[in-house]
């Protein structure tokens, strides 16, 4: 009893110390008015506010960011992440509802705090004391990378992810000792999370961590049900997350699955002079990259852990044959591997699977360097410990606070404000990653509908795609006895004499025009579009020398495209009538319902709608006049919009996101198995001490 009560006032101090560094640790992020200039930080500050959107809907789980794309709903949350925006979205709405900023900062700071509390705990069970455990504690919580992904580079979800992976750790080691149902429900619980939280961390965590608990029940010769309940737990937890994970990994057709590179690529940021450096150092001398301060590092606590596990290893026969000595081995064998990735000397992701790219960049498994070479270092206190006593802990402890300094950066101040971000929260350049891909564009098999609405060459903010080929059937423009319409302006300051604009058909020039500065509108008949012969299709474009870069001309931005033309609508027309309404007609007829849409209309005939909604094929709940109805797609600027077909009469139509049908009743089921385990491992614990009790009872009576 004393025992426990000594246990837990040590943990209460250690809970205290952590509290108090991770208030140290946050230092350069302590303006709660100014934000750093990493684009990043202010991407996910706005997502918070749109998180708390989202509540406001009363969306759960968070599905949809609601202020994007001129309200069409898209499922940043639903496709990206979920969880640290939920969380950050509560406290932004009930703790600081005038600051989102300070609501992203509180979740770093418990994310600290409980990343350190629980490489304590997993320490502890390696049966270090509690002042050594506690400066593993501090070792990760100040590993370098992770300060660079809260300061340098604003990485919220990833920080997110980071200070989980201590707790899947944990967990993970109690599960090779302890088969307890409420562990397993609490690791499928923290699997959840990861996997909601950040993906590329949750993938490759997977991974390390599966081959850490099969290699440490192998060498301790462990019965196979230990192991199998990680698995279960680690299976619970892809059930629970299905209806997040499901969508990703049946839909292709995202945008981002057309952008990502080959990490190898970007092996520049970190070479070995920054890996090992013994202070914070820039991979190259001039970056060249926007984000100051991305020096990705070991950090010397770290290879303090690395080198000494492998000095006591080389130096001391008894611990190189003993179990303790071949699970540090593994851990050692799981940094090389963590670290070759890391170095990419050699370009051997081009010989994997192309979703194994994921990580996009290479410093991102600097994450498992730094939980296996944190344990690795509390192997090494420990046999300090053994021969110096806790003096060594103290030293060492010292010097890893000393070690941190040169990784708190001095952030310089971003150009947009906490207001700015509150009255236009724009997620920035993640808000097209999710989008569903244009594709080559209408084709013969296509419908008129589709090729009336907006054709797929505008970016997303209205200004015109140069260059971008749609290609059309030939028949098709044949038969439309209509015209390409494009309605627009050019800036009414634009000072330059060029003022051209062409139409190319195949890569010619078929048509060409000077346009006015301002309003104009452009007609080219779609029959002289289909002249020639040869092809069943013909790719049409839009192209000019003209425009500018808004990069050139203003430091503050980061928009290197070059624009001329802003878009309000183009279009093919038909030269006979059909029944379509498009979005800008429509949109004044719908309103939200909590998180519906609603669009109410008669129609004096049956019409295709364009709704103000973001197509995503199955994954939304459209309903007519109270039916269940398919819906189709049809382009507008760089996305396509959901289409329905309405019925003669008075149309009540509804739209509501609810994502995948199979993984929410995948998610649904694994609740009720993970409700069953904790209630299995409740009545497991109360028996246990019902039973303590009895027998404590017993024993006094005889006594007397």
């Amino acid at each position: 009893m004393n025992g426990d009560k000594a246990a837990a006032r040590a943990e209460r101090m250690v809970l205290l110390l952590y509290l108090l560094l991770s208030v140290g640790l946050l230092a350069p992020l302590a303006s709660n008015r100014i934000l750093p200039d990493a684009p990043d930080h202010a991407n996910h500050t706005a997502a918070v506010v749109q998180a708390r959107l989202a509540l406001d809907e009363g969306q759960f789980p968070l599905r949809v960011a609601p202020w994007q794309h001129q309200g069409q709903r898209y499922p940043m949350f639903q496709f990206y992440s979920s969880t640290p925006y939920l969380l950050a979205g509560v406290l932004h709405k009930y703790i600081t509802p005038a600051n989102p900023w300070l609501a992203l900062k509180l979740v770093y700071l418990a994310g600290l705090v409980v990343a350190g509390l629980f490489i304590y705990k997993t320490a502890r069970l390696f049966g270090l004391s509690s002042l050594a455990a506690a400066v593993g504690g501090v070792v990760y919580i100040t590993f370098p990378y992770l300060l660079v992904n809260i300061h340098a580079r604003g990485a919220f979800t990833e920080a997110f992810a980071q200070f989980l992976v201590p707790v899947l750790s944990y967990l993970s080691f109690r599960l090779l000792n302890d088969r307890s149902p409420h562990l397993v429900a609490g690791l499928a619980c923290c699997w959840l999370v990861l996997a909601t939280s950040h993906l590329i961390t949750w993938l490759y965590t997977s991974f390390f961590l599966a081959v850490l608990v099969a290699s440490l029940a192998t060498l301790r010769r462990l019965h196979w049900k230990f192991p199998a309940f990680w698995g279960l737990g680690y299976a619970l937890g892809l059930a629970l997350a299905a209806f997040f994970l499901l969508p990703l990994t049946v839909m292709r057709q995202l945008q981002i699955h057309e952008s990502l590179p080959n990490p190898y690529e970007f092996n520049w940021l970190t070479p070995i002079s920054t890996l090992l450096s013994l202070t914070s150092a820039a991979p190259e001398p001039t970056p060249g990259m926007n984000t100051p301060f991305l020096h990705p590092n070991l950090g010397l606590p770290v290879m303090i852990g690395i080198v000494g596990c492998m000095y006591c290893l080389f130096s001391d026969r008894a611990f190189r044959r003993s179990r303790a000595g071949h699970e540090v081995l593994v851990l050692i064998i799981l940094c090389a591997l963590a670290f070759w990735c890391v170095w990419s000397p050699v370009d051997f992701w081009s010989i994997i699977p192309q979703p194994l790219r994921i990580a996009q960049f290479p410093y991102r498994f600097l994450t498992y360097l730094g939980l296996f070479g944190t344990l690795l270092f509390c192997w090494f206190l420990k046999q300090l410990e053994a021969r110096y006593g806790a003096g060594a802990s103290l030293v060492l402890l010292l010097a890893v606070l000393l070690a941190v300094g040169p990784y708190l950066p001095v952030l310089h101040r971003s150009f947009r404000t906490i207001e700015s971000i509150k009255a236009a929260p724009d997620l920035g350049y993640g808000a097209g990653a999710y989008l569903y891909a244009v594709e080559a564009g209408p084709s013969g098999s296509s419908r008129r509908r589709e090729l009336e609405s907006q054709l797929p060459v505008v970016h997303g903010d209205g200004w015109l795609i140069m260059g971008r080929e749609v290609r059309v059937a030939r028949e098709y423009l044949k038969s439309l006895n209509g015209y390409l319409y494009l309605k627009g302006s050019t800036p009414a300051n634009w000072k330059s004499s060029c003022r051209q604009l062409s139409v190319l058909v195949d890569g010619t020039v078929r048509e060409s025009t000077d346009l006015p500065a301002g309003g104009f509108e452009l007609q080219v008949q779609s029959i002289r579009l289909a002249e020639g012969a040869g092809t069943p299709e013909v790719s049409i474009a839009f192209a000019s020398p003209c425009g500018f870069v808004p990069r050139e001309e203003d430091p503050a931005s980061t928009d290197g495209r070059k624009l001329w033309v802003l878009v309000e609508s183009v279009r093919f027309v038909p030269g006979t009538a059909d029944h379509f309404l498009g979005v800008e007609k429509l949109q004044r007829l719908c309103s939200l319902d909590r998180d519906e849409l609603l669009c109410r209309l008669r129609a004096p005939e049956r019409t295709a709608l364009q709704l103000p909604v973001l197509y995503y094929p199955d994954l939304l709940r459209v309903s007519r006049n109270g039916q269940e109805v398919g819906y189709d797609r049809s382009p507008y600027r760089a996305w396509y919009l959901v289409t329905v077909e309405s019925l003669k009469g008075s149309n009540d139509i509804r739209v509501r996101f609810v994502g995948s049908r199979w993984g929410n009743r995948f998610s649904a089921l694994a609740w009720l198995v993970v409700g069953g385990c904790f209630t299995w491992g409740w009545l497991q614990s109360w028996r246990s001490a019902s039973g303590r009790l009895r027998r404590r009872g017993i024993k006094q009576a005889n006594s007397d």
